[in-house]
């Protein structure tokens, strides 16, 4: 359904120049609501689980005109403002599979925000908020692993399989929270919802970093 903090994201992301699609695995209220919004591309997939969906995200940028960039957002996430022109000025190093705009964990390196801290892809564990490189998406799609891939979730479990060498950069401060409910996190054992502590509010304006 599209609830109060999806409008939010939603209303983030409209004024982005580029394409937008999304990626559609419930009802068709929301398939009808997005179509009426201007720039959006809704595409509609079946429900087979978040591995899929999120598989078909990459297909689908993967087959653009141009492609250089995706920057993927799930949907019980909320925004910083203008965190979409900010992302899109941030380089990606070679070196890196991809940038994440959220996380857990909090920025303990004393300098002034904002800071890209580096850890090993294989340990990886999020996939609410990410940037990945046209580079990273092809690799992922052209992988064995995703060939032998037979699980209906957890999809963030591919990246160690795929760059078990590589590093993956994290953003502080998060530029993207997530709202979603606890229930929904596959093998989440009653550890309640994952938030981060270093997400600055929707009224932040990311420009000012």
């Amino acid at each position: 359904c599209v609830d109060r903090d999806v409008q939010s994201m939603l209303d983030r992301c409209a004024r982005w120049a580029g394409p937008k699609f999304v990626l559609i695995d419930g009802g068709q209220e929301a398939k009808t609501l997005l179509s009426e919004m201007r720039g959006f591309f809704p595409l509609r997939y079946q429900r087979h689980g978040q591995a899929q969906t999120f598989f078909s995200v990459l297909s689908v940028a993967a087959v653009q005109p141009g492609f250089t960039y995706l920057t993927l957002l799930e949907d019980d996430v909320v925004l910083a403002k203008n965190a979409l022109d900010y992302i899109a000025t941030t380089r990606i190093d070679d070196d890196l599979a991809f940038i994440s705009w959220f996380s857990v964990g909090t920025c303990v390196v004393p300098r002034v925000p904002p800071v890209l801290l580096c850890e090993p892809a294989r340990d990886y564990m999020f996939n609410q908020a990410i940037t990945f490189p046209a580079r990273t998406v092809h690799e992922l799609l052209e992988s064995q692993a995703l060939k032998e891939w037979n699980e209906p979730h957890g999809a963030d479990r591919i990246y160690a399989r795929v760059f078990p060498e590589r590093s993956v950069a994290v953003h502080y401060p998060n530029l993207v929270q997530h709202v979603g409910g606890a229930e929904s996190l596959v093998g989440n054992n009653a550890h309640g919802l994952r938030t981060s502590p270093t997400f600055p509010g929707e009224d932040f304006d990311a420009l000012k970093l």
